[in-house]
């Protein structure tokens, strides 16, 4: 999966954006996404329900605003709450790249390779 690209709006959709406060920003910024995850693309919903296969929307910063991010509608993004809650303090940068890192070798237990219990 490749990295997700930045969307451009209109005019009109950015001052919609700009205006929209709470619920209303979150559900025109997952509109805007197509209803999916920034980072995942998982479909979303405002309230899950078990058992659909969607995750709740949130809204995250792509720089963090615990480091210098502006709380502000170009720099937020719809996510679903498990890449908002691993995303944690990384720039959206630092987050794609750690999810794209490949996974650490697993040591072998010789013992295991021998057949032995």
């Amino acid at each position: 999966m490749g990295r997700p690209r930045r969307i451009r709006m209109s005019g009109r959709m950015k001052a919609v954006l700009a205006a929209a406060k709470g619920k209303d920003w979150r559900r025109k910024k997952a509109k805007a996404q197509g209803g999916r995850c920034f980072y995942c693309q998982c479909e979303m919903v405002e309230e899950p329900v078990k058992g659909q296969g969607r995750r709740e929307l949130t809204l995250d910063h792509l720089l963090p605003t615990s480091r210098g991010g502006a709380h502000h509608w170009e720099n937020v993004v719809a996510a679903c709450i498990t890449c908002n809650g691993a995303k944690g303090d990384m720039t959206a940068d630092e987050f794609m790249a750690a999810r794209m890192a490949p996974a650490p070798a697993l040591s072998r237990n010789p013992m295991i390779e021998k057949g032995q219990p």
